[in-house]
Formats: structure tokens, sequence, C-alpha cells
């Protein structure tokens, strides 16, 4: 199953949520791949002793390199990575408009072979968005709790929208993700309250907390599981785990 986590902000634990999530899915005995499609390559950093001199996303992309050749183990078992580089800033100039089906095409080897294939995409509404919304199966959407975040929810739903319109395809929502939250302050429980209210089941039962650990593991090049496995933030990630597979029915 394909997810991609996306929003139109960042600073949401976009990138930390798809390799924490990668991680916990790995560790339920789940074979991921997690797919870096951000410009940004913020994917590596949660690893250590990876080749960054293998076969990108880029080049999987937009020179018709197979994604397998992009493919490479983790230290985690039933994890893997497909690393991006900063040639992934030139997705509008290197997709044509009529080939926006270019990952649900790239993927189709390996999706078999994997239960997730985790999609960490730039806060852009470009080409790389719109041909991962064709390609995805279910869309995470972290947020964080407060009122500015909802900018790029609204923004990100209204490019969903028009991929809908534009290319007849689905691009179902697996759940809003509320990430960095300080559970202690009025304000944020106002904010949790108020999103449960207006989205109902859409919001994952499952919070991730601020917590020093999570923030950690760029630091110590090992995502939190296998960090910290007692944190606060292994736990809820381990948590969000189990609601992903019960949504998705253990595919």
């Amino acid at each position: 199953m394909i997810i991609s986590f996306a929003n139109a902000k960042g600073g949401v634990a976009k990138t930390t949520s798809s390799v924490a999530l990668g991680e916990a899915l790995a560790c339920e005995g789940k074979k991921t791949l997690i797919v870096d499609l951000d410009l940004q390559g913020h994917v590596k950093n949660f690893f250590k002793d990876l080749d960054t001199d293998k076969t990108t996303t880029p080049d999987v992309v937009f020179n018709g390199n197979s994604i397998k050749e992009a493919i490479q183990k983790t230290p985690i078992e039933n994890l893997d990575v497909a690393l991006s580089s900063t040639e992934m800033a030139n997705a509008d100039l290197r997709i044509p408009s009529d080939k926006m089906d270019v990952l649900d095409r790239v993927l189709a080897p390996v999706r078999k072979i994997y239960d997730y294939i985790i999609l960490d995409l730039p806060p852009q509404m470009n080409k790389i968005n719109t041909s991962a919304m064709i390609a995805t199966e279910g869309m995470i959407i972290p947020i964080i709790p407060h009122e500015l975040s909802l900018d790029g929810l609204k923004i990100l739903i209204g490019h969903r929208n028009t991929v809908r319109k534009t290319h007849q395809v689905p691009v179902p929502i697996l759940g809003i993700l509320i990430t960095l939250a300080d559970r202690r302050g009025a304000s944020v429980k106002a904010f949790i309250r108020s999103m449960r209210e207006k989205y109902k089941d859409v919001i994952f039962e499952t919070v991730i907390p601020i917590n020093i650990d999570l923030a950690d593991t760029v630091i110590v090049r090992t995502p939190i599981r296998a960090y910290a496995p007692a944190s606060k933030g292994a736990q809820a990630y381990g948590t969000l785990a189990e609601e992903v597979i019960k949504r998705t029915n253990g595919k």
C-alpha cells in the first residue's frame, strides 16, 4: 500500500513522521519502503552508513532508472529507503504534464514486494505532489496544534480536490495526524478538541507529543524506536502504526 505524507506547510514533522512510522511498521513485521521525494533529502539524516552516491529518486522519476536501483537497506529489519537529492527541485520542469502518473508507474515493480511504501513529500504543491496524489492509496496529513497550520491544510485539500477532478483519481485521506503537541497547554487541548469535532474519525487517535528524543534522532542518525524505545515519541509512533494497520486492514 502506498501512503503519502503531505502538507503545504513545512515544520510539521513530516519527515520525522515518515521515518518513525516506517520504522514502527517494520517492527510490526511489515516490509516497508520509505521513498524520499523532497529536494532537501532529509530522510538520509535518520540513518547511519547509507550510500549517498547511489541512484536517487530524481534519477528514477526524471531519467528512467529503476526504483530497484535506488533502494537500499537500513539497519532496521524490514525497512528500506530510496533517497532524494536537490535535483528534485526541477520536478516542475522535468515531469511532462501528460506524464503525471510517473510515480504510479515507477513504483509498480516493487508494490508487491512491500506491505507499505511511504512517500515523504515536499511542502510545495508541485508536480511531485500531484503525481504522488495520483499514486497514493492513503494520504496522511501531519499538522501542528496551531491555527496557522490550518492554512497549509486548506492549501493541500484544495490541491487534492483539483487533482481528483483533473485526473479522475480518489486521493483518499488515511488520516490527519497532530504532531509536536504539548498537551499541557489549554490552547493545544482546545485545538485538538476542535479538530476532532470538525474532522471526526479522520483525525488519528494518536497525538504525537513534543519529545526531545525525537529531536535527537537526526543527531544520532538513528530512528526513534532503535534509539529510545521507551520514549514517549517511540510509544506514540508505535500506537500510530497500530492505527494505520487497522485502517488499512493490515495491507
